[in-house]
């Protein structure tokens, strides 16, 4: 009895653990998949440079071979608020601007990440919800 208890008294310290580990975490960073269409794959990945500084990487490649690269950019992104008007505002975003869109944006959801640009690839738009690839 002593070592199940044992046990459950780890599992619970463990699950506290992650659990703050969790909420530590960089709402950005990370893996991300959307949904670009039937015949291509498209994902983004978030690091942190420095301080509010990231990089986004968005790539799209053919939905059978992720190898075959359609398109690809590197963006800067700035942590920061958005202010629109007094009614449309977001305390937290990531915010950059690419050749062909001046101002495109990501908008933390609960497990995915809201992405908001006018830019698309070959034809295809990219913005929309991107959803965490793995943990």
């Amino acid at each position: 009895m002593m070592k199940h208890c044992s046990l459950l008294l780890s599992l619970l310290m463990l699950a506290g653990a992650s659990t703050a580990l969790a909420e530590n975490r960089d709402p950005y960073v990370g893996e991300w998949s959307g949904d670009c269409g039937s015949n291509v794959q498209c994902w983004m990945e978030i690091e942190q440079r420095d301080g509010t500084d990231y990089e986004l990487k968005f790539i799209m490649a053919e939905r059978r071979d992720a190898n075959k690269i359609l398109c690809q950019a590197p963006i800067a992104m700035t942590r920061r608020p958005l202010k629109f008007n007094a009614t449309l505002q977001y305390p937290d975003s990531l915010a950059g601007s690419i050749d062909v869109d001046e101002f495109l944006f990501i908008l933390p959801g609960e497990g995915s990440l809201k992405f908001v640009t006018e830019a698309d690839c070959k034809g295809t738009r990219i913005h929309g919800e991107y959803y965490a690839i793995g943990d």
